[in-house]
């Protein structure tokens, strides 16, 4: 049986480590030192991707092309669970598990800064969740 990850249980760090992963979908020790904030020092970031690993939320391969960068972290989960897990936290945390009311939140914010494809999307989501009864 595979244990199942919970992302609230990482620090902040290993959050912000774990984005850039997701955001690059394969990537250097190097470059997610470039990108994390608040410059962190080599050995330290090395020892969060290991850490990690070892907590099963990232894979590690050996690259034998680049001696510099001898190794890609991948992110062990997949987006789209990571995503789920993602908005599951944020609907729970800011919006008291309501779909409705983030849907509303992000509408108000992107200001219907949408295409029309975008839109009749979210008209045929919600077309079906109504005849679903919902």
């Amino acid at each position: 049986m595979t244990k199942k990850l919970n992302f609230d249980q990482l620090s902040k760090r290993e959050r912000q480590i774990m984005d850039i992963v997701y955001q690059l979908d394969r990537s250097t020790a190097n470059e997610i030192m470039d990108r994390l904030p608040e410059s962190p020092k080599n050995a330290t970031v090395r020892k969060q991707l290991s850490i990690l690993a070892k907590k099963g939320f990232l894979i590690i391969e050996q690259q034998d092309a680049n001696p510099h960068n001898r190794y890609s972290y991948i992110p062990a989960i997949p987006l789209e669970k990571a995503r789920d897990n993602a908005l599951d936290r944020l609907l729970n945390t800011f919006f008291q598990g309501s779909t409705s009311q983030a849907m509303m939140a992000i509408l108000k914010k992107s200001e219907m800064d949408m295409s029309r494809n975008e839109m009749a999307v979210f008209k045929d989501l919600i077309e079906k969740e109504r005849i679903k009864g919902r």
